[in-house]
């Protein structure tokens, strides 16, 4: 017979993915292709990771970390994210690949659990990129305003003269999708002022990149759903 899980059990089942940590995000995102056709990448730009040192904030199990890694080259990749079990996987896939193999031997790709936004992050020396793919919503959602504040004001503390802010938002009606995720969630979504639109004009005028570039948003056709058509944002400090 079939089961009904409890409440109990289904509120934990909720709560497991209260950060967007979906173990099967990128089969869901690039269903029956694979990542190395993620439509992101033809956005994606090599002047902006290529040699250089970059942190991926919520790299979830690190495949797509791990292909801007390869395609454009950067010096020292770090993907972190807040899941142990996600984590351990970047590190499976990295080995299910023959990653370290396929890059160049100046190349160094890594991974870590750290909840960014809690942890004190040790940058060593600060990062020339830094990137942020479908993960502000989560932050958003579960620290309010003050923690997505913070969070780009650490992020911009992080990137060294120069260095740039790779940004995927998620959109408004996103929100609405998720804001029953767990009680904080829902205390703060109601709460929001900050709406996604207005990130670029806040990470301007407020945290103090100077200046921020779209890259637009992948094609419609190439995507799963309408909900993976997002901009990206490139903000330079």
């Amino acid at each position: 017979d079939l089961q009904t899980p409890s409440d109990e059990e289904y509120m934990e089942q909720r709560q497991e993915h209260i950060h967007g940590n979906y173990s099967s995000y990128y089969t869901y995102r690039n269903p029956g292709v694979g990542v190395s056709t993620d439509a992101r990448l033809a956005l994606l730009r090599e002047d902006l990771f290529k040699g250089r040192k970059c942190l991926d904030i919520g790299c979830n199990s690190g495949d797509f970390t791990r292909q801007i890694a390869s395609q454009f080259g950067c010096r020292y990749m770090l993907g972190v994210d807040i899941d142990e079990r996600l984590v351990a996987a970047a590190w499976c896939g990295m080995s299910r690949e023959g990653f370290r193999n396929a890059l160049l031997s100046d190349s160094t790709v890594c991974f870590r659990r750290e909840d960014f936004v809690q942890d004190e992050h040790d940058d060593s020396g600060g990062y020339d990129t830094i990137s942020c793919f479908s993960v502000a919503k989560w932050i958003h959602l579960n620290h309010g305003d003050e923690g997505i504040s913070a969070f780009f004001r650490k992020v911009h503390s992080l990137l060294k003269d120069g260095g740039v802010f790779v940004l995927e938002p998620q959109p408004w009606h996103s929100y609405k999708k998720n804001k029953a995720s767990s009680e904080a969630a829902r205390v703060n979504f109601s709460a929001i002022k900050l709406r996604p639109e207005a990130f670029g004009d806040y990470l301007v005028s407020t945290v103090g990149f100077r200046g921020c570039e779209a890259l637009g948003a992948p094609d419609a056709s190439t995507c799963a759903s309408d909900g993976f058509v997002r901009p990206i944002l490139i903000l330079r400090k």
